[in-house]
C-alpha cells in the first residue's frame, strides 16, 4: 500500500480531511492536477498587484478556520462593516458595534421603518442561533424567511438583496433561508477580511502544517475504493476520498447527483489610492457590477502606492462590457476614468455550487469518500467542513487506531 488513505484533490476540503486524518495516525497521499495546492482558492500575481481567482474573502470566524487555529498562521486584515449604496439617493448602513453614532444616522438615511428594524432584529437573533438549529430549518426560500421576521419587501429588495446577491453569486437570493442564516451568523462574530498575500495563503499555509505527500501536476485519470490511476502511476490504499469539485467528482463517480454552479467576474483595477476604501461599495447605477471593495485599502502589500478594486459581477460577462464597468468604477469613487488601469478580469465558470438544503449530504458514495462545499455549504467553511466529515467517515469505516 502507498498510503493508509488517498485524497484526490488538494483544495481546503481535501487539506482539511488529510489534517484530520494525520491527526489520528494515517498516513495520506494527496493528488492533485494542477501545479499548486488550493482547488478554487487561488491567488496570484499581475504585475504589482496580487489578484485572487475570483471576489474571494473569508470570515476569520469560521467555526472550521477557529477549530484548527488556521488563523494563528494567518495575518488577518479585515475590512469595515459598511455598505454604501451608490446611486442616485447615496445611503449606508453599518453595524452599530463599529459605530453606534454614525449607524444611527445611517438608518434614518436607509428609510427602514420602526417595523424594519424590529425585523432586522429578529434576523439577527435568527442568525444567532445554535448551527444545529439551523440545519433543523425546513429550507424555506430565504425571501420567506426575511419576511417571517418582519423585513418588508421594500427593504428586502432596496438595502438586502443587492448585498446578499454578491454574497451568495444569484441576482435573485434564490437560496435557503438556513445558507442565508448561517452567513448572517458568521458576520455576527467578525468581519470579511483577506490576507496580504491573497485568500490563496489559507490553503498554503494548511498544506505547510501536513506531513502527508502532496503530488502536484498529478493527472488522476480513474478511482475505486481501494485504487487510483493517475498519469504518475497507480496508488493503493484502503481508503479513498475524491475531494474535488462536484463535476471532478462526477467524473470518477458516474452515479453521483449532478450539480448546477453559479460563476463569476470580477475586473480588478489598479488606481490612485482612494477614500473609504474598506468599505463595500454596492452600485444603484444599472449594470452588473454587485460590488466593489479596495483590497489594498487594507492590505497594501497587495498593490504597493495604488488601491486595488476589485468590481463583481455574478455570471460570466464577455470584454465588451469592460468600458462600461470602468465607467461604473470611476462613478463610485469619483474618479477620472482614465485613472483606472485594468490588471485583470477573472472569470469563474464554477464559482460556487448550487444548494437547494443546508442539511450536509453522504461523506460516503458507495465504498468511496467524497469531499466537498457541495456536500456542505458553499463557502470557504463548507468545504473545510466537509474534508472533516470526509476523515470522519473514513476513521469510522477503517477504525481509529494508529497505523504508524
Amino acid at each position: 500500500m502507498d498510503a493508509d488513505v488517498i485524497i484526490v484533490g488538494a483544495g481546503l476540503a481535501g487539506l482539511r480531511c488529510a489534517h484530520q486524518l494525520e491527526l489520528s495516525g494515517r498516513r495520506c497521499l494527496l493528488l492533485e492536477s494542477s501545479d499548486a495546492v488550493g482547488g478554487r482558492v487561488k491567488s496570484r500575481t499581475v504585475d504589482d498587484a496580487i489578484i485572487d481567482e475570483g471576489f474571494q474573502l473569508a470570515n476569520p470566524a469560521y467555526p472550521e478556520i477557529r477549530a484548527i487555529a488556521l488563523g494563528d498562521d494567518l495575518d488577518w486584515r479585515r475590512f469595515a462593516p459598511v455598505l454604501r449604496y451608490v446611486g442616485s439617493t447615496p445611503t449606508e448602513l453599518i453595524d452599530p458595534r463599529y459605530a453606534p453614532l454614525r449607524a444611527l444616522r445611517s438608518l434614518r438615511s436607509c428609510g427602514l421603518s420602526g417595523r424594519d428594524l424590529v425585523g432586522l432584529l429578529r434576523v439577527a437573533r435568527s442568525a444567532a442561533t445554535p448551527s444545529r438549529s439551523i440545519l433543523a430549518d425546513d429550507d424555506m426560500p430565504a425571501r420567506e424567511g426575511f419576511r417571517r421576521c418582519g423585513v418588508s419587501e421594500g427593504s428586502l429588495d432596496r438595502l438586502l438583496t443587492p448585498f446578499l446577491s454578491g454574497v451568495v453569486l444569484d441576482d435573485s437570493v434564490d437560496v435557503p433561508w438556513g445558507y442565508v442564516r448561517f452567513l448572517l451568523k458568521s458576520f455576527l462574530k467578525d468581519r470579511p477580511a483577506t490576507t496580504p498575500d491573497g485568500l490563496g495563503q489559507l490553503p498554503r499555509v494548511l498544506a505547510a502544517r501536513l506531513a502527508s505527500d502532496i503530488r502536484l501536476s498529478t493527472l488522476v485519470t480513474d478511482v475505486q475504493p481501494t485504487e487510483v490511476r493517475t498519469s504518475q502511476g497507480v496508488f493503493r490504499a484502503p481508503a479513498v476520498v475524491v475531494a474535488t469539485d462536484a463535476d471532478s467528482a462526477r467524473r470518477f463517480v458516474p452515479t453521483l447527483p449532478l450539480v448546477a454552479w453559479r460563476s463569476q467576474t470580477t475586473w480588478w483595477w489598479r488606481t490612485p489610492r482612494v477614500e473609504d476604501g474598506a468599505e463595500l461599495r454596492l452600485p444603484r447605477l444599472g449594470g452588473p457590477l454587485t460590488s466593489v471593495l479596495d483590497l489594498a485599502s487594507v492590505a497594501p502589500e497587495r498593490c504597493p502606492r495604488h488601491s486595488l478594486l476589485a468590481a463583481a459581477a455574478n455570471g460570466t460577462h464577455g470584454e465588451e462590457m469592460t468600458e462600461g464597468v470602468r465607467e461604473t468604477v470611476a462613478r463610485l469613487y469619483d474618479l477620472d476614468s482614465r485613472d483606472l488601469d485594468l490588471v485583470e478580469v477573472t472569470r469563474v465558470e464554477h464559482a460556487l455550487p448550487v444548494i437547494t438544503s443546508v442539511r450536509p449530504r453522504a461523506s460516503r458514495w458507495g465504498d468511496i469518500f467524497l469531499a466537498g462545499d457541495y456536500l456542505t455549504t458553499p463557502s470557504t467553511q463548507g468545504a473545510l467542513r466537509s474534508g472533516y466529515r470526509a476523515a470522519r467517515a473514513v476513521l469510522a469505516a477503517t477504525g481509529t487506531t494508529s497505523r504508524r
